[in-house]
């Protein structure tokens, strides 16, 4: 087996991401560069040159429609895992590359390369009712996250004595135990009847997550690495939200990537 350099992970990610937007440009879904992604998109014109992985993100009527066509229409090689039909122990969905095989020094990944699609789910008016959602789904992502961690593994020798006593007591209530909540709450209000809407799933930025759905829907064209991909109309308001002075590189102890190990067949 050979071990894939980050450019040559990028490239195979990339590809990933060719095959996920021609499905949905086939059945008329709007596929959207998201989070790190579309900041790579802005900034970049590509990934960031520290960066990884591949973020993509649909509205949840789209989501539901692209994982009951997507499995079809993939090639042999690519297989789609998620939430919904019990392949994927987050709640979410992943296309995976199974001719390369990855390792990740502290979580228990899915075996393969990928690319993540998340669900954008509608969000309430209220303030106090979208902190509220996503204080729980924060608390429940965190708990996720040990549950799925490596054993032996840690940064530190204490996380790795710790490790062996909690990862065992989070797993007790079973595998889809986390996930089968964050669903239930991420999905209380109903898309077409909201004004706003946000990653929940998986919302890595709390509540500044929230947009407004119009602007989400309305689709905008940007640049990833020599190809042209759709994103959200109010693409600035969402990177401002998220990352604040998002054209301005964070200093160097921040770069971090996904610490995995790629390797070919």
């Amino acid at each position: 087996m050979r071990q894939l350099s980050l450019p040559e992970i990028k490239e195979k990610e990339l590809d990933i991401l060719l095959e996920a937007d021609r499905i949905c440009r086939k059945h008329d879904i709007s596929l959207k560069l998201v989070s790190g992604t579309l900041l790579g998109a802005v900034r970049h014109k590509g990934f960031i040159p520290w960066d990884d992985d591949i973020d993509a993100g649909l509205s949840r009527p789209d989501y539901n429609r692209f994982i009951d066509i997507c499995e079809r229409e993939l090639p042999a090689h690519m297989k789609l895992l998620c939430y919904e039909k019990g392949t994927l122990e987050y709640p979410f969905s992943k296309i995976i590359d199974t001719r390369y095989h990855v390792d990740m020094d502290y979580l228990i990944g899915p075996g393969y390369l990928w690319m993540d699609i998340f669900p954008f789910d509608g969000l309430p008016e209220s303030d106090k009712k979208v902190r509220s959602l996503y204080r729980k789904t924060e608390f429940l992502r965190k708990f996720m996250q040990v549950a799925h961690a490596k054993e032996n593994t840690g940064k530190t020798r204490l996380k790795i004595v710790l490790k062996r006593f909690i990862t065992p007591l989070l797993n007790l209530p079973g595998k889809y135990f986390y996930s089968n909540i964050i669903y239930r709450e991420a999905t209380k209000y109903d898309f077409d009847k909201c004004i706003y809407c946000g990653g929940t799933v998986w919302g890595l930025y709390g509540t500044r997550e929230r947009i407004g759905k119009a602007g989400f829907l309305q689709d905008a064209i940007v640049e990833f690495e020599g190809h042209s991909f759709h994103t959200m109309g109010c693409w600035d308001e969402y990177l401002s939200n998220l990352f604040g002075d998002y054209m301005t590189l964070p200093p160097e102890e921040e770069r971090k990537d996904h610490e995995m190990i790629v390797w070919e067949e």
